[in-house]
């Protein structure tokens, strides 16, 4: 991400990520909504300073999943 300061600023500022590998849409099996992080780890993507296209890894440590199984429609 360059220096340690212009990483400072991506994230204090924040960025538009894309988490490849993940759908945008909800996950669904049988009709219901399943988590769509079944992976570990994902690839990030994302546009940083002066506009340099970045792939990093990244590691899911926590997830906090919401009490629902059907999508409002």
């Amino acid at each position: 991400m360059g220096e340690p300061t212009e990483a400072a600023v991506i994230l204090k500022q924040g960025v538009d990520a894309e988490l490849l590998g993940v759908p945008g849409s909800p996950t669904e099996q049988g009709g219901k909504i399943v988590d769509p992080l079944t992976e570990h780890s994902y690839d990030l993507h994302f546009v940083g300073i002066q506009g340099e296209e970045i792939t990093t890894g990244v590691v899911v440590q926590k997830k906090i999943w919401f009490d629902g199984e059907l999508l409002n429609k």
